[in-house]
């Protein structure tokens, strides 16, 4: 059965580093994402990036890409944070979950797919 893991980073370098070493030590990753917010030139942009598909070689930062305009009202939250996804077997939510936290995710959340 799979599940989908999502966490909260305090910034993009920690998911990448989480997600990166997460793809080193299991080996059944079908997807992993990461969502986060920027701004370019006054504009709210949605960035929605596939790090990694099961099918395929891992491709950090390029594949899937895509942005879409936002009104930016960031007085609640901090631009830096982000939202990372891992979809995996069961059997390795507890692997995922501990390299999560110890890359600083936070807000674990286990999902049934």
């Amino acid at each position: 059965m799979t599940v989908k893991i999502t966490a909260r980073f305090p910034d993009t370098e920690s998911a990448d580093f989480s997600l990166g070493r997460i793809l080193q030590a299991v080996s059944n990753i079908y997807e992993s994402r990461v969502y986060y917010d920027s701004e370019s030139d006054g504009v709210g942009i949605a960035n929605n990036i596939l790090y990694y598909a099961k099918g395929g070689a891992p491709t950090y930062n390029t594949a899937n890409n895509f942005s879409s305009a936002f009104e930016i009202d960031r007085s609640d939250k901090l631009l830096e944070e982000c939202l990372a996804s891992v979809i995996c077997e069961r059997d390795d939510a507890d692997e995922v979950r501990s390299i999560i936290y110890n890359g600083g995710g936070c807000d674990v959340y286990i999902f049934e797919v």
